[in-house]
């Protein structure tokens, strides 16, 4: 449990926050696609007018796409966070809003919560908690949280429990979003945006909050690794908990949301405050950016929403996280190259950080690819004099608007990033919206470094622990055995580099085949009718009083006038000679088509 030591005055009383408000719940309406529909149809009419008048700014038109989505809430908050990844694809502006959506909800009656508690764990409420307040702490799209003090423990927890009837307003909507983007592949509207990526990453992401067992296990596992950062998570009552309701420790902590509202509002206070609990803004800044460098790089197990809401300041400048929902990891090798990418970024070695770059995309441009690496040096470059510049803002100076400004030149060139990588980009760009409060002039180059050296002291450190001699003896032998298979980092990454431009090359490659196959299936079609309309002609010439020509005598007697008058060897050269063309048309047309359903 959290040490009392640690846990700060209050900024502000809880009787001072608005409370909740509380509606009945609702089983999901079976008109409800078209009630979505009506309601965007309508916001589209709004948007149109507006537009037509001039009174429409892009500041404007993302501020109402946010409040439509807010409108529309649940699942529809969820995709437009998804969709605040996309700085490669989407306006900043409208990245920024989509960032700031708030799955903040009217609560439900408490009734259901308590039933929803009792059906999950076969016994009454009154029997697990000695106090539950009615009044939920706060609401979400997908749960509510309420305050309450198990009876046994004599603890305080925060009970979190599933909102009736929310896995099927969320499975009714992805079928409404699924068609929507079969639409746009269909029709293929921005083919590289990986519309089936996208669907997969928000079916996973309703997937893993919509059963708290995830929560709960990802909880236990940042429990044990942060403990090595000094960050505390709270303990999981594993007993209490189940796939619709979480039952943790209650922190009584001030968020970093607070302390922002106190800087803007109450400045004075917030000094006084800092100065009681013992707080240091840079010292709280730089363990943020320090844990969320060794979550990505050290132990492959981050925090992706660290927004100001999930933050908790302790006292003597300690921290909390809250909300494990959305934790992520990387794929072994895609986790190293990310590792040296960052570590070239720090050396400043930008030539191997553009390379490393295009290894994280999911694709190579089908372009000159020295001059796209040398615009993304260009592009390093500047950032990197922007860095140390004092009095610009902490946005110019950030790591992620660098990474947004390459998401969007390389989606020019039709690339774009895997998840991944937008996941740690989500993770850093959520926990800016901290750091440009407690550290505003952090230079990100430097802070990289110094996070890289503590990195190799600990590692140092590490080496000197007996415990750990045998395990880096072991290590080593492993490492001497794939020596041949990791014999130059360079080399690795060239032939990566090598493969995906091979690939660009077959992809082009498959679409002049593909040109080709329809040209030379036109052309044979061409000759074929040549072949009939001819066969008619001569019929015409030759032979008016058949029966064939006496049928077609009304309907394709223009045939005759397409050709001159020919007498029959003439005629049997020019049969000949289009029958080859039609059958060489049509073997190229074979040929091509059979080189374009390679699997490329």
């Amino acid at each position: 449990m959290l040490p009392k030591e640690l846990v700060p005055s209050p900024l502000f009383e809880r009787r001072d926050r608005e409370p909740t408000p509380i509606r009945p719940s609702i089983r999901p309406a079976r008109l409800r696609v078209l009630h979505m529909v009506d309601r965007i149809a309508r916001w589209a009419g709004g948007l149109l007018l507006d537009g037509i008048r001039g009174r429409l700014s892009p500041e404007e038109k993302a501020r109402r796409i946010r409040v439509l989505l807010e409108d529309l809430g649940g699942f529809w908050i969820k995709a437009g966070q998804i969709l605040s990844l996309r700085r490669d694809v989407l306006p900043a502006i409208l990245c920024d809003h989509l960032s700031q959506l708030q799955d903040r909800m009217q609560g439900y009656p408490p009734e259901l919560a308590k039933e929803a508690i009792e059906d999950a764990l076969g016994v009454p409420v009154d029997r697990i908690f000695d106090v539950f307040e009615d009044e939920p702490l706060a609401a979400a799209s997908i749960g509510q949280v309420h305050r309450a003090r198990l009876a046994k423990e004599e603890v305080w927890v925060a009970v979190k429990v599933r909102r009736p009837h929310a896995a099927e307003f969320f499975r009714r909507d992805m079928r409404a979003i699924k068609r929507v983007v079969g639409l746009f592949r269909r029709f293929r509207f921005l083919p590289h945006f990986r519309w089936s990526d996208m669907i997969w990453e928000l079916e996973q992401v309703l997937r893993e909050e919509t059963d708290y067992r995830v929560e709960a296990a990802a909880m236990r596992k940042m429990k044990k690794s942060l403990r090595r950062h000094n960050i505390y998570v709270p303990k999981v009552f594993e007993e209490y908990s189940t796939d619709r309701v979480l039952v943790m420790e209650y922190l009584d902590v001030v968020f970093m949301s607070d302390y922002i509202r106190a800087a803007h509002a109450e400045p004075d206070r917030l000094g006084r405050w800092l100065a009681e609990n013992n707080i240091d803004p840079e010292k709280v800044g730089w363990r943020l950016y320090s844990s969320l460098s060794r979550q990505i790089h050290e132990d492959n197990l981050f925090h992706g929403d660290l927004h100001p809401g999930n933050i908790a300041l302790l006292r003597d400048s300690r921290i909390a996280l809250i909300d494990f929902g959305t934790v992520g990891s990387l794929e072994a090798d895609y986790h190293r190259k990310f590792l040296f990418f960052t570590r070239a970024l720090t050396e400043r070695r930008f030539a191997k950080a553009a390379d490393l770059l295009l290894l994280l995309s999911s694709s190579l441009p089908a372009a000159d690819i020295e001059d796209v690496k040398s615009r993304i040096v260009r592009a390093l470059r500047a950032w990197e004099t922007r860095t140390s510049v004092k009095g610009l803002s902490y946005r110019e100076k950030s790591l992620s608007q660098v990474m947004a400004e390459l998401g969007q030149f390389l989606f020019t060139h039709k690339m774009s990033m895997e998840w991944s990588f937008l996941r740690i980009d989500r993770a850093q760009l959520t926990l800016d919206a901290s750091l440009l409060h407690l550290c505003p002039d952090t230079d990100y180059l430097d802070a990289m470094g110094r996070y890289f050296r503590k990195a190799a002291r600990r590692t140092a450190r590490q080496g000197r622990d007996p415990r750990r001699w045998l395990e880096a003896l072991t290590g080593t032998v492993d490492s001497i055995s794939r020596l041949p298979l990791l014999f130059s980092e360079v080399s690795i990454f060239q032939d990566a580099i090598m493969r995906k431009q091979a690939r660009v090359f077959q992809v082009t490659t498959s679409k002049f085949a593909y040109f080709f196959e329809v040209l030379f299936g036109r052309v044979a079609i061409v000759f074929l009718l040549a072949l009939v309309v001819g066969a008619f002609a001569y019929l015409h010439q030759h032979h008016a009083d058949s029966g064939l020509v006496s049928w077609s005598q009304g309907t394709l007697s223009w045939t005759k006038d397409l050709f001159p008058f020919l007498a029959h060897h003439h005629w049997f050269v020019f049969f000949v000679l289009v029958a080859l063309a039609w059958e060489v048309a049509s073997k190229l047309k074979r040929r091509f088509q059979k080189f374009d359903s390679k699997d490329v």
